[in-house]
């Protein structure tokens, strides 16, 4: 079996400020599509039903933000698609 996805990776960024009357809020989103590929074999047993999932496999990464000062306000995480991850098994 062969399966080839295309994955769409999201990586999001937001702070909000309430103080007293005043509220501030500003994000951004980055958005990828990416093609993940892979294959595997499967031999089902005679007389056994054969399932196989697939699922993306992800890479994090991690970085810190920083404000218009050049001080660190947050972390950031982004999670890129690098494979196709398989799950078999017989019922």
């Amino acid at each position: 079996m062969t399966i080839e996805k295309a994955v769409s990776a999201l990586t999001k960024r937001e702070v909000a400020i309430d103080v007293k009357y005043i509220s501030l809020g500003m994000g951004w989103d980055v958005q990828k599509t990416y093609t993940v590929s892979n294959q595997t074999r499967y031999e089902v047993p005679k007389g056994k039903f054969g399932v196989i999932e697939a699922y993306p496999l992800y890479n994090l990464y991690k970085g810190t933000a920083y404000d218009a000062t050049g001080s660190p306000y947050g972390t950031v995480y982004a999670y890129k698609p690098v494979g196709v991850c398989f799950n078999q098994y017989t019922t």
